[in-house]
């Protein structure tokens, strides 16, 4: 019998995230194994022990306890080393192998006592509820690296007092391992802090859970989506797996663990119900997309369910060649910058629900959109930065046209973060696109934070502001703006404080006087934009820039003054910000055809300012 038991428990959750402890299963799933840990034995017909002696601590059969109402792994400090550990941890491992399904546990981390009066609970020990092959020895799982394994999922690796790296406190990704046993990477990539992102303590009870089928596994954590890892069957290969419910004191971890403890209600695996299946979202509708200079411009109707959590995109080039997702976005409309002139795109936009569903593909759109030859502007041009870490790796080497030499390269000085590299393109050009290539022996360091901006009216501007890039070759374009010197600005590399940059390549053209006008702006003061295109039919960009820290209201209104769309935008850094509108209405209806007038009003703390521009919608 499946439990349903409320603790007289205290949470302490984000309101954003957390109302409870307890889930829904996904509809479309039926219970097919579980245990209820409502024992006082471990059932060896089902479960292994872990016995494995790994970094700090041995694991202990005797360390695993139930008290009927949950499973209980001990974690303790030995009066005598075993095995070289002074430190004993627990765990368990399915004897039964899954593969695609809904796996759920409920779970709580540490026992919040401070045992050594060190102010700190819990300090030394590292969770996890995860997924692997396993193969047992003597009766139990005495190795932990199954060989020939392929899939790890870890529905979450926790450890408190994080003594390595703070920003991987709690975690959820897959660990996708090569034939002969290395680490192919993480996905997704980096591993991002859910604790410090969510706010939640996992002292308290939590369910969490993961959703693994042929596309991507979903993580949840009490029954909302938290991390999507895309995993194609097609380019993975994927094991059968064991489950593992397992707390250690790993290398990572506080040198002088205390005692602590983890608790689990249950482990439930559910698989797809045949009978009533999952029912994926409608395929997106109305969709449209709009060639300009350098850009297409993409937009469609909202999706009628109310638990859609986002929209992929994907972009092919010819009629039948393999679809790319090219953006995961939670608005209906996009801007593709990543675009050559003269060349067809083609276009397809799924809808994805809190659950984990994926609609069909919507109706395919095509453009081709224009703009002449970009060339690479940076080439052979000045270059300055930072640092540099000696004479070999200087500066220039980085705008040099060589992309593959290890000695053709800039490295920063080995010292914390930020490092920047500026380049003057003694002239102006019109800019749309920059490719960065970083690594040490190839493409291998991507920069995860960066900026890339622009000098205008002497100040430096954003055009780009990336987080968590995990791609060390990298391609961004974006709305034109004409400069004649840019810099990128790295706030956060991949692993250690040296930034290594191969090339920087900035293209670009000659600008039109058009170019020139659109770029231009008042010094300091507010500028808001001509809205590009225009005239429209499915998406239009209007750019501002602000001179201070400042809330925006944008609007729009017909030739008569009636207003029929408005949205208010906190928070607008200084600099170029930039508004979208898809020629629809409050209720999602398409306008007729005609002019329209958008108005911004921007209330900072010295200044409230307004501007107001006439646009045209055509179909």
């Amino acid at each position: 019998m499946i439990k349903n038991r409320y603790y007289k428990k205290t949470f302490f959750l984000s309101a954003l995230l957390f109302s409870a402890a307890f889930a829904q299963v996904p509809d479309g799933y039926k219970l097919a194994w579980s245990d209820e840990f409502n024992t006082t034995t471990l059932n060896t017909s089902e479960w292994y022990y872990r016995t494995d002696a790994k970094h700090q601590s041995v694991q202990l059969r005797e360390n695993v306890t139930f008290d009927g109402i949950s499973l209980v792994l001990n974690l303790t400090e030995l009066s005598q080393p075993i095995q070289g550990k002074k430190y004993a941890g627990a765990g368990i491992v399915t004897k039964k192998r899954f593969r695609y399904g809904y796996y759920e546990v409920r779970a709580k981390m540490g026992d919040a006592i401070n045992h050594d009066g060190d102010n700190l609970t819990d300090e030394g020990w590292h969770h996890a509820f995860w997924a692997m092959l396993a193969t047992p020895t003597n009766g139990s799982i005495e190795n932990s690296f199954t060989p020939g394994r392929r899939t790890e999922i870890d529905c979450y690796e926790y450890t408190d007092n994080f003594t390595v790296d703070s920003s991987a406190r709690f975690t959820q990704h897959i660990i996708v391992w090569k034939e002969d046993g290395s680490e192919w990477g993480r996905l997704p990539t980096p591993p991002e802090d859910l604790n410090d992102l969510y706010g939640f303590n996992t002292n308290n009870w939590h369910t969490y859970a993961f959703k693994w089928n042929a596309k991507r596994v979903c993580f949840f954590i009490n029954g909302k989506l938290t991390k999507v890892a895309e995993y194609p069957a097609e380019s993975f290969l994927h094991d059968s797996i064991n489950v593992w419910l397992t707390a250690m004191s790993a290398n990572w971890t506080d040198p002088d663990p205390e005692k602590s403890e983890a608790r689990y209600d249950y482990f439930r695996f559910y698989e797809v119900d045949a009978s009533n299946p999952p029912v994926p979202p409608e395929k997106p509708a109305n969709v449209k997309a709009e060639a300009g200079k350098w850009t297409v411009s993409l937009s469609w109707s909202k999706n009628p369910e109310l638990n859609i959590f986002s929209y992929f995109l994907f972009r092919r080039e010819s009629t039948g060649g393999p679809f790319k997702k090219i953006a995961e976005l939670t608005d209906t409309a996009y801007f593709d910058y990543d675009v050559q002139s003269g060349q067809k795109y083609y276009y397809s936009v799924t809808a994805f629900d809190s659950t984990g569903e994926e609609s069909e593909r919507s109706l395919e759109v095509s453009a081709t959109p224009q703009g002449g030859t970009r060339i690479n502007v940076a080439k052979q041009k000045n270059a300055r930065a930072d640092s540099e870490f000696n004479a070999t790796y200087t500066a220039s080497k980085a705008v040099d046209g060589n992309i593959t030499d290890n000695n053709s390269r800039w490295l920063s000085a080995d010292r914390a973060y930020p490092h920047w590299i500026e380049v003057d393109l003694q002239k102006e050009y019109s800019i749309s696109m920059v490719k960065i290539y970083t690594g040490w022996n190839g493409y291998n360091g991507p920069i995860s934070d960066f900026q890339f901006q622009y000098w205008s009216n002497n100040q430096w501007v954003n055009i780009l502001s990336v987080k968590d890039n995990a791609n060390p070759e990298s391609s961004h374009g974006f709305m034109p703006v004409t400069t004649d010197k840019v810099r990128l600005y790295a706030t956060k590399g991949s692993s250690e404080n040296v930034l290594r940059l191969y090339e920087l390549e900035v293209y670009g053209q000659d600008p039109t006087p058009i170019d020139k006008q659109h770029n231009r702006s008042m010094g300091q003061s507010n500028t808001l934009f001509q809205n590009r295109p225009n005239p429209f039919n499915a998406l239009t960009k209007i750019h501002l820039r602000l001179a201070d820290q400042a809330k925006v209201h944008f609007a729009v209104y017909s030739v008569s003054g009636q207003m029929i769309y408005s949205r208010k935008v906190y928070s607008q850094n200084p600099g170029m910000n930039v508004l979208t509108w898809n020629g629809r209405n409050e209720k999602g209806e398409e306008v007729p055809a005609g002019v329209y007038f958008y108005r911004v009003t921007v209330k900072s703390a010295r200044q409230t300012w307004h501007d107001t521009k006439q646009m045209m919608v055509t179909y």
